[in-house]
């Protein structure tokens, strides 16, 4: 199969009629060998009804149910394992991500790139949204030894080698843009369009990005617990300078601020070592299952 579109989708039963004839458009220019796979899940709404009926009238059409949320990106990831095409698209199911622009993804991967990640050059989102998006991603850079670019977002297309790879992380928080910084296959960055949301509401609150976030860089950086470890063994060095000075001096108001700050570091030193060893155990657990899947249509 030459091409496999991944697309989330919770709740967009107003959507889906003119996201779905728009990437038969987009699609048909490409070529006839494809297949789209809806990701989904708990849903208020008619949306996996409406799915269902789209796969009976089009047999390329897949829908995956999941059987519980886990979060975009675990459906994501769901979407992307079941996939079998040659590029692999990933994209949201809202019309913020043009079908029109999957061609320029996908003529990329063809060159030979591994990755081709859309670049928006202004995004459709309240001044709060983007500037808690983008202090994410620099506090991201800041604290990851792995980097992420700016302004970049789940569309992307990718090689079926780049998948192969993706799919033997076995990440809990699983994250597309962590994964494939750790991955460091050639990747370009293609100029796409913005769109807008036409119907509902994000299904991401301000409380939920900051929760995705944390897990995202808790999963993939050590760099917290080692600034925590650091400033435990520099309190440790000045508890010994404070002492050798209450000694010198025989201070006992210092001698009882260097045995405070002597316990101090202890602690932090301690939990930071402690840390060390939890994040190396839990990068290696591989045998929990990040999905399980209700049904496939």
């Amino acid at each position: 199969m030459d091409l496999s579109i991944v697309i989330p989708v919770r709740n967009e039963e107003s959507t889906l009629p003119e996201l779905t004839s728009r990437l038969y458009a987009a699609v048909k220019e490409i070529t006839n060998s494809y297949e789209i796979i809806f990701v989904t899940d708990e849903n208020t709404d008619r949306t996996y009804d409406i799915l269902l009926e789209i796969s009976r009238i089009n047999p390329k059409v897949k829908v995956i149910k999941l059987s519980r949320s886990r979060g975009q990106y675990i459906a994501l990831y769901a979407g992307v394992e079941n996939s079998c095409g040659d590029v692999v698209v990933t994209m949201d199911g809202d019309l913020q991500d043009s079908p029109e622009d999957i061609v320029k993804l996908y003529i990329q991967v063809k060159k030979g790139f591994a990755v081709a990640c859309g670049v928006k050059e202004k995004k459709h989102a309240s001044k709060i949204r983007g500037f808690f998006s983008k202090a994410f991603q620099k506090v991201w850079n800041f604290l990851s030894y792995e980097k992420i670019k700016l302004n970049t977002s789940i569309f992307r297309a990718m090689s079926k080698e780049t998948v192969k790879e993706i799919i033997k992380y076995k990440e809990y928080d699983f994250s597309l843009s962590g994964v494939l910084a750790l991955i460091g296959f050639s990747t370009i960055e293609v100029p796409v369009l913005s769109g807008r949301r036409k119907f509902g509401d994000t299904k991401y609150s301000y409380f939920d990005q900051i929760n995705l976030a944390l897990s995202f860089i808790l999963s993939f950086s050590v760099k917290p617990i080692r600034i925590l470890l650091f400033f435990g063994l520099s309190l440790t060095f000045m508890f010994f300078i404070l002492l050798l000075y209450s000694l010198f001096y025989l201070n006992v108001t210092f001698i009882f601020m260097s045995f405070l700050l002597f316990l101090v570091s202890l602690i932090l030193s301690g939990v930071g070592f402690i840390g060390e060893y939890i994040f190396k155990i839990y990068m290696q657990v591989k045998n929990r299952p990040l999905y399980t899947i209700e049904k496939l249509s």
